[in-house]
């Protein structure tokens, strides 16, 4: 279904689904629910903006992790697996004319990356809720409370990167062959 045809989701039953899991939301004047629940795709792969894959470190049917890059938990492997579809790290969430940036979360306690989200203005991210819905919702209120992480459920964000908005990816399946890295080399090199 299109997104901008699709009928109402931000319905009190979806989100009392995701207020249950994370209660700070309930207060949040940013948060709504603005795609039907699948899980085709998850919160990584939604950040990435790729819509057609969950992105993980595990090796299931459906599963992807970019090529040569280190099949770990760590948060630096989070940010070489969005350096190997163009992102670059950067200072601060602030918005750029010709970026789209990506915020990246990780539970301290762990040292382990949770959670990425789009930046889609001064107060406000887009992220996808596991196999639920994707919305808005405050920079960081999802750190504050959630279910199996304590009082800390995404944790902290721990790196801001961007990508250039006229970045495109030819091969969606970016299965490491040599014209797609060289085109991705290409890009990179432009900006």
């Amino acid at each position: 279904m299109d997104r901008n045809t699709q009928t109402n989701l931000n319905t009190q039953p979806n989100r009392d689904a995701l207020t249950d899991v994370f209660p700070d939301l309930k207060n949040d004047v940013n948060f709504e629910i603005l795609s039907p629940r699948t899980p085709k795709y998850n919160c990584i792969a939604w950040a990435m903006q790729f819509e057609d894959r969950w992105v993980s470190i595990f090796d299931y049917p459906n599963y992807w992790w970019p090529n040569g890059v280190e099949k770990t938990m760590s948060p630096d492997a989070l940010i070489e697996a969005f350096k190997a579809v163009g992102f670059t790290l950067c200072d601060n969430r602030d918005l750029e004319e010709s970026f789209d940036k990506v915020v990246l979360y990780k539970n301290e306690v762990k040292n382990e990356w949770t959670h990425a989200a789009r930046i889609i203005s001064e107060t406000t991210e887009h992220s996808k809720f596991g196999q639920s819905f994707d919305g808005t919702h405050s920079h960081e209120v999802l750190c504050r409370t959630g279910i199996g992480y304590e009082d800390s459920s995404y944790g902290i964000p721990y790196a801001f990167m961007k990508r250039s908005k006229s970045f495109t990816i030819k091969e969606k399946s970016l299965t490491g062959n040599i014209e797609t890295n060289l085109e991705l080399l290409r890009q990179l090199l432009k900006k």
